[in-house]
């Protein structure tokens, strides 16, 4: 009757890198990566008016994506941003993504 044809895994994590956190999202179907989004946080800090003066308030403020999807890159950044910085960051959870689903070898038992 019933037969699985295929299995998707979906895993939530997050990455840092100075102000930035990397809110990473991505999907394994049958042992393979078919997709892998990061949303890019900054984290910034503001002066607030408050009635005893002025507050520094702390808050992560949405910059923008990067997409590795069927094979493809795609990103969406302000011109203002360190896109090569991004990239580096991005390339680097990928091939940790990536090194979790390659095989790990056998253990010998004695």
């Amino acid at each position: 009757m019933f037969q699985e044809e295929s299995r998707t895994v979906q895993v939530n994590g997050k990455a840092v890198s100075g102000d930035y956190q990397y809110n990473v999202n991505y999907s394994v179907n049958n042992d393979n990566l078919s997709r892998l989004h990061c949303e890019i946080i900054k984290t910034v800090t503001e002066d607030i008016d408050t009635p005893t003066g002025k507050q520094p308030v702390t808050s992560g403020r949405y910059i923008g994506y990067l997409l590795l999807e069927s094979g493809s890159k795609q990103m969406s950044l302000p011109e203002s941003e360190n896109v090569t910085a991004h990239l580096t960051v991005f390339d680097q959870i990928t091939k940790e993504v990536k090194a979790t689903l390659e095989p790990k070898p056998a253990s010998k038992s004695k």
